[in-house]
């Protein structure tokens, strides 16, 4: 069941759509006449969070055997810049203030923010890019792409999995898709009917960074829990994962660490005086290593499942108000604990069943045992 919005958002995001058409009609027609550079210059905007920006990971490889002397560029906001810096298949991450990405605080964005906003599309705009792709087929998305003078702009007719619909007016190729599916499918799916390249299976991994030495392996198998959430409604309780954690350490042969963003330290400060475990927060570079020594994480509907999931490192993932049917993981070991309510997927402003959120339906001793299998195949 798609996300739904209400009728004012819907009229709304119709409105913008049509306005910045007029507004933008003559400079889409001078787009159109430029000839294409002979070395391809791609665009792929993504504003928003560290999961929506590693999900493009997954059309890298079939950009890169369509056009094989591409350049790809990204724009995204601040708190992504690290995401491709050590990946040699983008050419550059360009980052800037993203009102509309907030997730608190004024998303209409102050003087200054746009200034910067508007001054990077300015020098995206010199390299002239033949291709702009919008995966998520967000208006404000396809604004940036004719801002950034993209001549060719391919998006969707629909925004992710909603009831959001545009009429394709801001793009040259607009390409229809189901209803509900899966985000990284949806992005290969824009790539194969948008850019016409013929794609197979999807495999992990997606994400290939280059890594600083990762520590020797030892014999004892390792799980990583990360215990941080962008909403408030996907976390878990405190005492959840005291719980957890010491039923784990009575496994043998098991090395268990913890981490969180820089957010979660109080509940990891909690959670570290009651266990015997060690643990710290992390930065994005410090999470990527961690993960990528790890056997299995631990975690919520989070940007670090993303990571771990694109890396190909098995994840147990425990999932509550996000749209499962979007961002679930997806590889062969993978494994979530999730029960569905009637209000599912939700907005997250506001739960409203707040004497039993979702999240209070996954008990320790489900996630103990989802782990325990996934143990015995790693």
């Amino acid at each position: 069941m798609p996300l739904t919005y209400s009728r004012k958002t819907l009229f709304f995001n119709s409105l913008m759509e049509h306005i910045a058409y007029v507004l933008f009609l003559f400079r889409s027609l001078c787009l159109k006449r430029r000839p294409d550079n002979q070395q391809k210059c791609i665009l792929l905007v993504e504003p928003f969070g560290m999961g929506d920006v590693l999900s493009l990971s997954v059309i890298l490889d079939p950009i890169k055997s369509k056009f094989p002397d591409s350049e790809i560029y990204i724009l995204t906001k601040h708190g992504n810049k690290n995401i491709y810096a050590s990946d040699s298949r983008i050419a550059h991450t360009f980052t800037a203030p993203i009102p509309w990405s907030k997730l608190s605080g004024q998303k209409k964005g102050s003087f200054s923010e746009w200034k910067q906003l508007l001054t990077v599309c300015k020098d995206i705009a010199k390299l002239k890019p033949d291709i702009g792709l919008d995966t998520r087929s967000e208006i404000r998305s396809q604004i940036l792409m004719l801002l950034c003078n993209c001549k060719n702009r391919i998006g969707f007719k629909n925004y992710l999995n909603t009831n959001i619909n545009v009429k394709g007016l801001l793009l040259t190729k607009a390409v229809d898709k189901p209803t509900v599916l899966h985000r990284y499918h949806m992005n290969r799916l824009l790539v194969e009917k948008g850019l016409d390249v013929n794609i197979g299976n999807l495999f992990f991994p997606t994400y290939k960074p280059i890594f600083e030495t990762l520590p020797n392996k030892t014999e004892q198998t390792s799980i990583l829990i990360h215990i941080g959430a962008r909403w408030e409604y996907r976390q878990w309780k405190v005492e959840n994962w005291i719980e957890l954690i010491k039923k784990l350490s009575l496994e043998s042969n098991l090395e268990i660490s913890i981490t969180s963003g820089t957010t979660e330290i109080g509940m990891l400060d909690n959670i570290l005086e009651h266990t015997s475990i060690t643990g710290e927060a992390s930065d994005y570079k410090q999470l990527a290593n961690k993960i990528k020594s790890t056997d299995l994480l631990i975690c919520l509907d989070s940007g670090p499942m993303h990571l771990a999931q694109t890396l190909g490192i098995p994840v147990l993932a425990l999932f509550g108000p996000g749209d499962f049917d979007l961002w679930q993981p997806i590889g062969q070991k993978d494994k979530t604990c999730f029960h569905k309510q009637s209000c599912n997927p939700c907005l997250q402003h506001v739960c409203i069943k707040p004497d039993r959120p979702c999240m209070s339906f996954i008990s320790v001793e489900e996630v103990y045992n989802q782990a325990k299998e996934l143990l015995k195949v790693i």
